[in-house]
């Protein structure tokens, strides 16, 4: 087996997109001392027979294989123990660690290949939800050396935990009454509580965080990182989760016919559970919270959207219920200047349309909206009644649309009021000009046929002409006036109604 183990070593490595240096450093063949976390089960520990073990062991097994490296496993008592001798130079390497910032001020970490999720634990007899902020009256039991220890001194200042060479002596600690919560990563802390059989412990809170866990190597072996970054990069993503779910999974103890084995293993699995429980739920929270947020924004920004149109849109549904509506839809039925005399869009949602728009007339619409809905755009010209009584004229397009998920009439509604006053407006002043184009011609005409039919001195004549100028200058007055209202309907001089 040690042979065949040898013979893929470097097979294996020559597979690896090593650089030059890299391939040279590995030729020589090192012997890589690993510091292993020696109370970290699952994820890392020493049987009984003081054989290296874990998701993490079985993973430096395939980095030997596959790159040459020979890992020689150094054992500590505590992983104080191990972070002590790795600062005297005597450990090389971690195979998991979680990158803190004094951490990577002397060691290289790979990209981390391990999540672990935090939680708060405390005694079964304590009300849930405890948030990381509250513990800082309480006495709270850490693991010494953890990354853990390093988070809450940062995030909870002036906290004084209680520090434990290792897990297990923390959980019988909180178990049996010596501190009164304990901040862990949750897999280790089940496997403990599940091994060791203790029943009145559970997850009392989120610590909002998790911990990546990643391969760290010492400054002075530069080119140790890049190595096993890649080897790691070469392992098979489902090959990773069967390590995972193998590891991080509890499997469940043999049957022992007694109360305390049925209770411990109750307890356990309600803690696994609860923790299980609380992460998805923080997770499905999140995720609902960014979902609603996108919602929100796209809503708002269809709203302006729709606000942004200079007539009055209306979306009803297949019985002609009001579903949307824009702020000039809202205007349409209060046109004064004061807001507080507008509808709001709570008071027009969920109204019929034809109610609005056509009060006492209920089939005002019904054709027009099951033609629209059949795919058959429609447009037409109503009179229509506003709440006060008052008639208005509107153009009416409807087409059906989706919003969302749901088909609608999207019904448009211009005011024909201003086009139809303006209309009347032209027809008097054509009627006008008419009328005073006709006197002015009619006084040239007579004043031109007494100049042709009589006989007169040069007074007589030069008051006739006279009197033909100035009609000529009304008819040259009255004619830049229709000029102007040619331009008006070219839209080329502006008009404001008085």
């Amino acid at each position: 087996m040690a042979l065949l183990i040898a013979l893929a070593g470097p097979l294996g490595a020559q597979t690896l997109p090593l650089t030059p240096e890299e391939q040279r450093w590995l030729d020589s063949r090192p012997l890589v001392r690993l510091g292993p976390a020696p109370n970290f089960p699952p994820v890392e520990f020493f049987d009984a027979q003081g054989a290296y073990r874990g998701l993490t062991a079985d993973v430096m097994r395939i980095v030997e294989q596959r790159t040459g490296l020979r890992f020689e496993v150094v054992r500590c008592e505590s992983w104080q123990e191990v972070l002590d001798r790795t600062e005297r130079l005597e450990i090389d390497a971690w195979a998991e660690a979680a990158v803190t910032p004094a951490r990577a001020e002397r060691m290289d970490f790979t990209r981390p290949y391990i999540e672990l999720p935090t939680a708060i634990l405390g005694r079964d007899d304590r009300v849930g939800g405890v948030s990381l902020a509250s513990l800082r009256e309480e006495r709270v039991v850490v693991v010494r050396g953890y990354a853990t220890h390093d988070y809450l001194q940062q995030e909870l200042p002036g906290l004084q935990p209680i520090l434990v060479p290792d897990l297990e002596t923390g959980l019988r600690l909180l178990s049996f009454g010596g501190a009164d919560s304990m901040v862990a990563s949750l897999a280790p802390a089940s496997y403990y509580i599940q091994r060791l059989g203790i029943t009145n412990l559970r997850v009392i809170g989120e610590a909002d965080f998790s911990w990546k866990l990643a391969f760290a190597s010492r400054r002075g072996l530069p080119h140790l990182r890049g190595i096993v970054q890649k080897a790691l990069d070469t392992i098979p993503p489902a090959r990773m989760q069967e390590l995972r779910q193998r590891w991080l999974t509890l499997e469940p103890q043999p049957w022992r016919p007694s109360p305390l084995q049925v209770l411990a293993a109750l307890a356990s699995l309600a803690l696994l559970l609860a923790s299980s429980a609380l992460w998805i739920n923080a997770q499905l929270r999140r995720r609902i919270e960014a979902s609603t947020a996108d919602l929100q924004r796209s809503q708002r920004a269809l709203q302006t959207l729709l606000d942004a149109v200079p007539m009055a849109l209306f979306a009803v549904d297949a019985e002609g219920r009001v579903v949307e509506t824009n702020a000039r839809s809202r205007q349409l039925f209060a046109p004064g200047e004061d807001p507080k005399d507008r509808l709001t869009s709570s008071s027009i949602h969920g109204r019929l349309l034809v109610e609005l728009l056509f009060p006492g007339h209920p089939t005002a619409l019904d054709g027009l909206l099951r033609d629209a809905l059949a795919g058959t755009p429609q447009r037409c010209e109503r009179e229509a009644r506003l709440p006060d009584g008052s008639p208005l004229d509107l153009e009416l397009s409807l087409e059906a649309v989706t919003l969302g998920e749901m088909p609608v009439v999207l019904v448009s509604a211009r005011d024909l009021s201003d086009q139809r006053r303006l209309g009347r407006m032209q027809s008097e002043f054509l009627s006008t000009v008419t009328h005073e184009l006709r006197t002015p011609l009619t006084s040239i005409y007579g004043s031109l046929r007494l100049l042709e039919a009589l006989p007169l001195d040069a007074e007589e004549s030069r008051d006739l002409v006279r009197v033909a100028t100035r009609n000529g200058e009304r008819l040259l007055q009255l004619v830049d006036d229709v000029i102007d209202v040619e331009r008006l309907n070219r839209g080329q001089l502006p008009f404001e109604l008085a």
